[in-house]
């Protein structure tokens, strides 16, 4: 017979039927995997390790490794409601949690409170069925109410927030704290979501997203020879990325008193970011800009699976060579790339009401500094400017309102600095972000 047909009396089955009936399916492994660990689908269609810290992981469990494995072997799948084996220390009739370690299971809760199955041996578990969307809202954290102020979410290590309502209302506004820079946030809304703050802006995520690269050196004279600057260092690609690439560095002026090249701008969400510029010589080369984040608005769910990014930051600009043997000038260094914009994202069970001013901006790249000493060198290139973030607002509940601004641009570039030679590269721009207000149906 052909799989997957019913079963007819007479049927024969062959031993691969059996197998994709009884353990169904298989899955090809994307990293060395032992039997019992939990695993996801990723975005290439391969099974890893799944751990609790990123919701990815969660929202595409796919059940426990039936058979060990390793990288591009075709392996079978134990799916929820089937029994995991290969387990250890498992309490009968206990439930169990996705834990923070990737591929294990755990009493307590990790980082999503995701349970995948409950205890039947000492070394066997039942398979929970999946995640529903209904499960999400724990109401956790409480009402955030405010009509003044600043509520700054500086809980370290906290991504994920659990509200029952969220209003803030007068002149009160929502900040992250630095120890929550570069990662999304997520805050589940079991209630309301209302924001009319008059403050601009109300919720501000700016400059929240990857670093961007440091600022290379300026070459030093040594009273011998002329010393060249150093690249500038690459900037962060942004986390949970799919498709972009750190943005490069700007190159070091290669010969005397030649400034150095512009760092590249980092790629926003949908938006690649600019090339930095070479300096007047033309001899050395901006850095290359960071490519787009993948950008998935269809639904929810597809939008978690292509894992949200933060815009990238600039990389730093190449520091300027020193002029002539002797003369004690130094050349500039290079500016500092823009730290990208932050993710941040709203998933509302009620209603929402949204007339303020919401931000992700990338930063502004700094300016390459200036030859200097006796004989001054190149200048430094400029700091490239750092990719914009993302935000969405999902809403299962009618729109009160929906007159809400959106900024989600990207950091320009720093100017180059200025040198007896030649002056620095500009740093490149950024690539925008993008903003997302959807209703939800689940």
């Amino acid at each position: 017979m052909s799989y997957p047909a019913r079963f007819v009396a007479g049927n024969q089955l062959t031993a691969t039927e059996l197998n994709e009936y009884g353990i169904n399916p298989a899955y090809t492994y994307g990293e060395t995997i032992a039997i019992g660990d939990m695993l996801f689908e990723d975005t290439d269609g391969k099974a890893y390790k799944a751990d609790a810290d990123n919701f990815q992981h969660v929202v595409n469990f796919i059940g426990a490794a039936a058979e060990a494995g390793v990288l591009n072997d075709v392996k079978y799948v134990l799916p929820p409601g089937k029994i995991a084996t290969g387990l250890s220390s498992i309490t009968p009739g206990a439930p169990y949690y996705l834990s923070n370690t990737a591929g294990g299971v755990s009493l307590s809760p990790g980082t999503w409170a995701f349970q995948v199955g409950i205890g039947k041996t000492s070394t066997t578990m039942s398979i929970k069925p999946l995640i529903r969307m209904s499960d999400l809202w724990t109401g956790a954290d409480g009402a955030l109410t405010a009509t003044s102020g600043a509520t700054t979410w500086n809980t370290a290590g906290k991504t994920v927030y659990q509200l029952t309502s969220l209003s803030l209302t007068g002149t009160a506004s929502l900040l992250p704290g630095s120890n929550i820079y570069g990662k999304p946030i997520f805050v589940f809304i079991d209630g309301d979501m209302t924001v009319t703050s008059s403050t601009v802006p109300a919720v501000d995520w700016s400059a929240a997203g990857a670093a961007g690269g440091g600022g290379g050196a300026g070459g030093a004279q040594n009273g011998i020879t002329n010393q060249p600057g150093t690249i500038g260092s690459v900037g962060t690609a942004s986390a949970y990325r799919v498709l972009a690439t750190a943005p490069n560095g700007g190159n070091p002026g290669l010969t005397a008193a030649r400034g150095g090249g512009g760092g590249g701008g980092g790629g926003g969400i949908g938006n690649a970011g600019s090339t930095g510029s070479t300096d007047s010589s033309a001899t050395n080369a901006g850095g290359a800009g960071g490519a787009a984040e993948a950008w998935d608005s269809d639904a929810l769910m597809s939008y978690f699976k292509a894992r949200p990014g933060i815009g990238g930051g600039g990389a730093g600009g190449g520091g300027g060579c020193n002029s002539t043997s002797g003369s004690n000038g130094s050349g500039g260094n290079g500016g500092a790339g823009g730290r990208g914009g932050g993710a941040i994202y709203f998933i509302v069970r009620g209603k929402i009401n949204v007339t303020s001013t919401f931000t992700v901006a990338g930063a502004t790249g700094s300016n390459g500094a200036n030859g200097a000493g006796g004989t001054p060198g190149g200048g430094g290139g400029g700091g490239g400017g750092g990719g914009g973030g993302n935000i969405g607002i999902f809403h299962l509940g009618t729109v009160t309102a929906n007159s809400a601004t959106f900024t989600v641009t990207a950091g320009s570039g720093g100017s180059g600095g200025t040198g007896s030679g030649s002056n620095g590269g500009a740093g490149g721009a950024g690539g925008a972000g993008q903003s997302i207000v959807k209703n939800l149906v689940v």
